[in-house]
C-alpha cells in the first residue's frame, strides 16, 4: 500500500484531499482536533471510556480507528487529569 502512494502522485494527492475534507467535516461538527497536515487525524475527547466506545462503533461502521488514553496520551491537568484521543 505504501508503495502505491509513494509511486503515484495522483493517489497521494487524493489521500491528502480526502484528509482535508474529512478534517473539515470533523471541525464543523465541533470535534477538538490536533493540528497537522497528515492522514492521521487525532480527535481529542477527554474521556477514555468514551474514546473506547466511539472507536468500537466507528470500527463497526468500517472506519479504522484506535482509542488512546494515558499513558499513551499525556495527562492534561486542566481537564481533571485525563485526556484521550482517537486516531
Amino acid at each position: 500500500m505504501l508503495d502505491l502512494l509513494e509511486n503515484s502522485p495522483e493517489l497521494r494527492a487524493q489521500l491528502f484531499d480526502n484528509t482535508r475534507h474529512f478534517r473539515s467535516g470533523l471541525e464543523k461538527a465541533g470535534f477538538n482536533l490536533k493540528p497537522g497536515e497528515h492522514p492521521i487525524i487525532p480527535v481529542m475527547l477527554g474521556d477514555a471510556t468514551l474514546a473506547g466506545r466511539m472507536a468500537e462503533q466507528l470500527l463497526q461502521r468500517g472506519v479504522y480507528v484506535i482509542g488512546f488514553s494515558f499513558p499513551v496520551v499525556r495527562r492534561d491537568k486542566r481537564a481533571s487529569g485525563r485526556r484521550c484521543q482517537l486516531r
